[in-house]
């Protein structure tokens, strides 16, 4: 679960693994960073995470289908390679 509800590593770790997320919706990070559906699936109530967890443990190729999609998400723009590259333009020393 988020903590404070705000995002954190978790999100990354886990789509970085190819894993499937399921995982409370977090103000900013979809649609600024991901795409619920695409990249991950999000849940606002607790009825709402046991029957989308029902779902996809019934439809294996959209769970996984999912899960790869984050991952390249991940792998395409969000490793900390981008991040300390975001730092180093945002200090004006490397250049965009």
């Amino acid at each position: 679960h988020a903590i404070k509800e705000d995002l954190n590593m978790r999100v990354f770790e886990a789509l970085a693994t190819r894993s499937f997320l399921l995982t409370p919706d977090v103000p900013g990070m979809v649609p600024d960073l991901f795409t619920d559906g695409v990249h991950l699936v999000t849940y606002r109530t607790l009825d709402e995470a046991v029957e989308k967890a029902t779902f996809y443990l019934a439809h294996d190729d959209e769970r996984e289908a999912i899960a790869e999609a984050g991952y390249h998400a991940v792998l395409a723009a969000h490793t900390f390679t981008h991040r300390v590259q975001t730092m180093l333009e945002l200090a004006g020393i490397m250049e965009p």
